[in-house]
C-alpha cells in the first residue's frame, strides 16, 4: 500500500514510486475542483465504451461518439450557466469563504494520517466506548425511531419449498445497488477519491479493485456505530416547509441552529441534518441530476471544527456549487473520515425530537459487517 505524506515543500499531484505526491508549487490545492463533471456524469449514464485492447486506447461506435459528444457539449453548457448562478451567490454573501479559504478547509486540515498510517475507521475512532456509555445515558423513555427509507430491491425473487402435512418454507434473493437516493446506506472511506488519492492517501488503483475494496472498507465499521445523536432541524429554524434550490444550508447557518436548540455537537457525536426532502418531493421538486437544495460546501468547515464521526442527511451536496469543487459535501469522507449516512429517512426523527422537546439521543448505526464493500445498506435507529 502506498501513503502519501506531504510536506511544507510538497503539493497533491503526480506520485513517486512510493506513492507521495509532488508537484509545483503552482499545482497547489488543485484536486478538489470538477472542471468536467457535468460531461463525465453524461457519458456514465449514456453508456459505457468497450476497450480496445490492441491498442490500449478508447473505442466507440462513430454513431454513439458523436451522440457523446452531442450530450457532453448540452450537458457542458447546462453546467456553466449553473456554474455562473452560483458564482453570482459567491459574490452576494459576505459569510461565503474565497475559493482559496474554502478549497483549505479539505487540502490543510485533512485528518490523513491523525490515528495512524494504517487507519482505517477515520473520524469513528472518536466515538470511544466512553462515548457510546454516555450515549445510553441519554435514553430515558424508550422511544425507537428508524432512519431507514423503505427498502424495495431492484431484485427480488422468492423459492418456496413445500413440506409434508401443509408445511413450508420460503428463501428470496435480493440484487440491488445501495449507493445512490434510492436506499438509506452508510459511505466506507474507500467510495470516493480525489486526485491527491483515497483516504490516508492512498492510490485508489490498489485501494480498490476489481476483487473489492481493499481499503477503507465498510467492515472496518463491523463493532457499529453508537453514540450521541443530534438533529440539525433547517426547516424548523428557518420557518418553511423545506430547504429550497436557491438558499443552500451553510456552515454557520448549522451553528446558529445548534445554539437555538441547546445542543452541543462535540467531537465523535453522529450530525443529523434534516433539510425537508420529503416535503419537497411532495410539493413537486425534483431530487435528481442537475440542481438540487441541499448542504454548501461551507457546511464542511462546521464538520471539521465540531469532529463529527458520521453525517447524516436527507439533501445531500447542494447543486450548483459555486466552488465547482469535485465532492462539496462528500469530500468528508475522504478528507476528513467521516462516515456518511445518505439518503436518510429524517422526517420521522425531526417530529419525534419536537414531540420530545429534545434534539440529542443515543444514535445506533449498524453497517452490515461486508468484506471489501464500499458502504452498506443500513436501518439506523435514534432511542430517546
Amino acid at each position: 500500500m502506498r501513503i502519501a505524506r506531504f510536506s511544507a515543500s510538497e503539493a497533491p499531484g503526480t506520485r513517486t514510486a512510493h506513492g507521495s505526491a509532488q508537484t509545483s508549487p503552482s499545482q497547489e490545492k488543485r484536486p478538489i475542483l470538477n472542471r468536467s463533471a457535468e460531461a463525465c456524469q453524461s457519458v456514465s449514464e449514456c453508456g459505457s465504451m468497450s476497450r480496445n485492447h490492441a491498442s490500449g486506447g478508447m473505442s466507440m461506435a462513430p454513431t454513439r461518439r458523436r451522440f457523446l459528444s452531442t450530450v457532453s457539449a448540452a450537458a457542458a453548457g447546462a453546467g456553466m450557466a449553473r456554474s455562473a448562478r452560483a458564482a453570482e451567490a459567491l459574490q452576494s454573501d459576505a459569510r461565503m469563504p474565497s475559493q482559496a479559504e474554502m478549497e483549505a478547509v479539505y487540502t490543510d486540515r485533512r485528518n490523513w494520517g491523525r490515528w495512524g498510517d494504517d487507519d482505517q475507521k477515520g473520524a469513528v475512532n472518536l466515538v470511544t466506548a466512553e462515548k457510546s456509555a454516555a450515549a445510553a445515558r441519554l435514553v430515558r423513555n424508550g422511544r425507537r425511531v428508524s432512519m431507514s427509507r423503505v427498502f424495495e430491491p431492484e431484485q427480488h425473487f422468492i423459492r418456496k419449498s413445500p413440506r409434508p402435512s401443509g408445511a413450508g418454507a420460503c428463501v428470496d434473493y435480493l440484487g440491488f445497488i445501495y449507493h445512490g437516493q434510492t436506499v438509506t446506506h452508510i459511505d466506507a472511506l474507500c467510495h470516493m477519491w480525489d486526485v491527491d488519492g483515497m483516504w490516508g492517501g492512498r492510490d485508489p488503483d490498489e485501494g480498490v479493485t476489481t476483487q473489492g475494496a481493499q481499503w477503507g472498507a465498510v467492515d472496518a465499521w463491523k463493532d457499529g456505530i453508537v453514540t450521541k445523536g443530534v438533529l440539525l432541524d433547517v426547516p424548523r429554524h428557518r420557518s418553511e416547509p423545506y430547504v429550497e434550490p436557491d438558499r443552500p444550508v451553510h456552515g454557520w447557518e448549522l451553528e446558529e441552529i445548534a445554539e437555538s436548540e441547546g445542543v452541543s455537537v462535540e467531537p465523535g457525536v453522529a450530525l443529523l441534518v434534516y433539510s425537508g426532502k420529503d416535503a419537497f418531493v411532495r410539493a413537486g421538486g425534483e431530487y435528481a441530476g442537475g440542481d438540487r437544495p441541499g448542504l454548501s460546501a461551507t457546511c464542511a468547515k462546521f464538520i471539521r471544527d465540531h469532529d463529527v464521526a458520521l453525517l447524516g442527511w436527507d439533501m445531500m451536496d447542494a447543486r450548483p456549487d459555486p466552488y465547482n469543487l469535485a465532492f462539496p459535501m462528500h469530500g468528508v469522507l475522504f478528507n476528513f473520515g467521516v462516515a456518511l449516512l445518505d439518503n436518510a429517512l429524517l422526517e420521522p426523527l425531526a417530529g419525534a425530537c419536537a414531540e420530545e422537546n429534545r434534539y440529542e439521543f443515543m444514535f445506533m448505526g449498524l453497517p452490515l459487517n461486508i468484506a471489501r464493500g464500499t458502504g452498506s445498506p443500513t436501518n439506523p435507529i435514534a432511542m430517546f
